[in-house]
């Protein structure tokens, strides 16, 4: 069975948590889950009884991720605890603000398509064709 694209991801989305509205690509790029794995967070959200904050849908989301992979999904550091000298704060910054920007760039703007929707160009390396043997000219016989 093939994974669910983006737009399945989203619709399902849509479905578990109507009221959720604008965070609802960036939870459909950034949790690849299944519809019942979805379906199982917008539950647990809406037994909040209140429209999740964007906050708690990701904390939800990365919980359901976190339990299968027996780790923290929770950042160890805020940003504004980091020290660290102008430019590789200022690289940190630019990071960040990509990361943001990344479901606009992938899916509104169509890149995902090109990416292969995981960020690796269609040629990557395990879809490679073969490599061609170089072979010298032959001169031509007069």
């Amino acid at each position: 069975m093939p994974a669910l694209t983006y737009a399945e991801r989203l619709a399902h989305w849509q479905q578990a948590l109507p009221s959720a509205g604008p965070a609802l690509p960036e939870l459909a790029r950034r949790f690849r889950y299944e519809q019942t794995a979805i379906a199982r967070v917008g539950r647990e959200l809406a037994a909040l009884g209140h429209p999740p904050t964007a906050g708690q849908m990701l904390s939800a989301a990365r919980a359901t991720s976190t339990r299968h992979a027996g780790a923290s999904g929770d950042p160890r550091f805020a940003l504004g605890e980091l020290m660290l000298p102008a430019i590789q704060a200022g690289q940190i910054d630019e990071i960040v603000a990509a990361v943001n920007n990344l479901t606009r760039v992938h899916y509104e703007w169509g890149t995902a398509r090109a990416w292969n929707e995981a960020g690796w160009p269609r040629s990557s390396p395990g879809r490679r064709a073969p490599a061609k043997r170089w072979r010298p000219r032959r001169s031509p016989r007069s």
